[in-house]
């Protein structure tokens, strides 16, 4: 019988049992927001949640129930999103960490494809490492993602982009179903002070450096798209995800012996 890998789907005495060989849990934490013409408002927790499963089934780790939301308030003037401020976050994340420590928890990783989260996971991470003695790790699913297209020969964009080749291909190989292709078209930019927006509203390339300028999504791109997903396949969507997973699992794997 294979391993369940979800922890809502398992019985009291069942993530009782497993604690008393594993104290690591992955939990996928992601967003609701605009992903601009062609892509669902879930992308960043759909990334999150399947990522995690692949990685669970590899290492015999369970993941927690997805944390949905996130702090978006930038996309807010798109239609679907759904934003909690940071402190409202903050508060959920020290409620929900809280409960799987009281259990027995003490190894707890978040995939976290979106940015507005890593303040808050960031919080909590330190203050319970000092209040609990556990440790609170976080990967940036896109800023991995980021380093790897660099190595994938077919990419025809080398940096990640919010709505752009990278996440257009991997939302295609994960739920091709979602993806509306005929509406994917290249990001018309409207940078401000530098040469181009980099891969998320607030940030720009200026002389081609990251600085954070704090701006709205609809100041910066016509529709919310900030690449070109018009060359977005599923082989690189593929491609991509097997790299992410096998680093992952090894990061996982490593944890679990700490």
């Amino acid at each position: 019988m294979r391993q369940k890998i979800l922890l809502s789907e398992m019985s009291w005495p069942e993530i009782s049992g497993y604690l008393k060989e594993n104290d690591c849990i992955i939990i996928p934490i992601g967003s609701i927001e605009e992903e601009g013409l062609h892509l669902p408002v879930n992308v960043d927790s759909l990334i999150a949640l399947e990522i995690a499963k692949i990685v669970a089934d590899r290492t015999k780790v369970i993941v927690a129930p997805l944390i949905p939301f996130g702090y978006s308030e930038w996309h807010m003037e798109y239609c679907g999103t759904i934003s909690l401020m940071t402190e409202t976050l903050i508060q959920v994340l020290r409620e929900y960490c809280g409960s799987l420590i009281s259990h027995g928890f003490r190894k707890l990783v978040f995939f976290n494809p979106h940015i507005g989260n890593v303040a808050a996971i960031s919080q909590v991470g330190f203050e319970f490492r000092k209040k609990f003695g556990v440790l609170v790790t976080m990967a940036n699913i896109w800023g991995i993602i980021d380093k790897m297209g660099q190595e994938v020969d077919k990419l025809s964009e080398k940096s990640f982009r919010h709505a752009g080749e990278m996440m257009t291909s991997m939302v295609l190989a994960f739920r091709p179903d979602l993806v509306d292709m005929t509406k994917a078209r290249e990001g018309v930019e409207k940078p401000m002070l530098g040469e181009s927006n980099n891969r998320a509203p607030g940030e720009i390339l200026f002389h081609g450096y990251p600085i954070e300028v704090y701006q709205r999504t609809k100041e910066t791109s016509n529709s919310g798209i900030m690449g070109n997903p018009t060359n977005a396949t599923k082989e690189n969507g593929e491609i991509l995800i097997n790299k992410i997973c096998e680093v992952l699992s090894n990061f996982i794997n490593k944890i679990k012996l700490t």
